[in-house]
């Protein structure tokens, strides 16, 4: 029993240090988008670098580049602010839940407000990257296809992972 707990921590710790190793590889700790042929993110909004992560790697055009930053530029102060709506939703929510007394409508109320902010926010991302698809080429749009759905299997074995240190967790107690 005693093993099989040092084991389970001693998996856990190899593979945080092997996900750091990789990630930094791979330049996921690195902010510095100069670095990496991005055009500057500041005051002068001329790359939302955060955003294009993903579409750096498609190796778009200076044309696609300036036109991806204008749509973003475009939708950014209603992003903002329906971001800054769904934080108060949820901040709302959260004290609902936590308050002193247990009132349930208060509950829902906050709880529907979250979902409608989340719908507003929902529809918003997805209005702009169809912007942004129609300016990829065809061999972008299917790269960007595999890209996703690399992404997803990554999440679904950090999801995995996630699930076996918990279980190797409850065993020990």
């Amino acid at each position: 029993m005693k093993f099989q707990k040092t084991f389970a921590v001693a998996l856990a710790i190899v593979m945080v240090f092997a996900g750091a190793a990789w990630a930094g590889y791979h330049g996921m700790g690195d902010h510095n988008m100069k670095d990496r042929g991005m055009p500057p993110h500041g005051p002068d909004k001329k790359m939302a670098a955060p955003h294009l992560r993903i579409l750096h790697s498609l190796n778009l055009t200076e044309a696609q580049t300036d036109q991806v930053v204008e749509i973003f530029n475009k939708y950014d102060e209603e992003h903002e602010a329906l971001r800054q709506q769904m934080r108060e939703a949820r901040e709302q929510l959260y004290e609902a839940i936590h308050s002193n007394e247990m009132v349930e409508a208060d509950i829902r109320s906050a709880a529907s407000q979250v979902g409608e902010k989340l719908e507003a926010l929902s529809v918003h991302k997805a209005m702009v990257f169809f912007e942004i698809r129609s300016i990829l080429t065809t061999e972008q749009l299917e790269q960007l296809e595999e890209m996703k759905t690399k992404c997803c299997e990554r999440r679904k074995c950090h999801q995995r992972l996630h699930n076996a240190i918990q279980e190797y967790q409850d065993i020990g107690e």
